[in-house]
Parts: structure tokens; C-alpha cells; sequence
């Protein structure tokens, strides 16, 4: 049987190149998704929650309200004032609803398809927020 010598720069290339590989894998395995099969929906602040509801062109809808997401999804379509477009680049999503009130901007990141994590800033009021969305699957009828 005849063994073969790999020189030391030679495993130290192959080591690099499987990493390599690795992170170009999970940088392709963060590209992120929405649904679009349900509502995004805050904890409750008070006695309401915040809701986001997204389309596949782009659109977005959002609204605060105290019901629950099977009542919400029943009015939260189009055509709905508070609207705006979305864009996803990787993991990050950036948009802003704009309704007859003023702007709300929206910047961050899909944790998962399930989870939202979003910094809000009003351009109505000034305030600033992070909140976390998580998804409810509910039978738009």
C-alpha cells in the first residue's frame, strides 16, 4: 500500500477551502422569507397589540388594535389606509406605513419565518421602539 506525503500548505488549503465553503453555505442559509399566511403580531402593550400583515408584492399593512389576530385578519386587507412596501436584502427588512396620521419607519431583522425583531421610529410623535413580531397563521375569509 503506498502512502502518499501532503505537504503541510497543502491541508492548510484544503482546511481553508472547506471553510470556505462553510460560511458561503451559511451565509446562503440566512437568506431570509416572510409569510404571507397570517399576521405578525406584537405582545401586548397595555391592552393592545401591533399587527403586520404581508403580502408577496411587497406590500404591507399595519395596524394597532386590542382584538385578536382571527378577528384582526378580517379587516386588516386591502385596500387599508396604513400601508407601505417592504424590501428584504439577506436577513434584514426595512419599510415604512404611512396612513392619514403620519409615518411609522420599521428597520431590522427576520430572526426566523416565525419571528420579526423591528426598531420603529414614529414620525408622528418621535417615539422610538424594538419589538419583537411573532407570526400567527390565521384563515383570511
Amino acid at each position: 500500500m503506498t502512502k502518499y506525503f501532503i505537504p503541510k500548505h497543502m491541508k492548510k488549503i484544503k482546511l481553508i477551502l472547506l471553510f470556505m465553503s462553510v460560511i458561503s453555505f451559511g451565509v446562503y442559509a440566512q437568506t431570509s422569507t416572510i409569510r404571507f399566511d397570517g399576521l405578525y403580531q406584537t405582545a401586548k402593550e397595555g391592552n393592545a397589540r401591533h399587527f403586520l400583515r404581508f403580502y408577496a408584492d411587497s406590500t404591507v399593512l399595519s395596524a394597532t388594535s386590542t382584538g385578536e389576530a382571527t378577528d384582526v385578519i378580517k379587516w386588516l386587507s386591502r385596500p387599508y389606509d396604513d400601508k407601505g412596501k417592504y424590501q428584504i436584502k439577506n436577513n434584514n427588512i426595512i419599510f415604512s406605513t404611512t396612513s392619514t396620521y403620519g409615518t411609522v419607519i420599521y428597520n431590522g431583522m427576520i430572526y426566523n419565518e416565525n419571528t420579526l425583531i423591528l426598531k420603529t421610529k414614529s414620525l408622528i410623535n418621535g417615539s422610538e421602539s424594538e419589538r419583537y413580531f411573532n407570526f400567527i397563521k390565521v384563515e383570511d375569509t
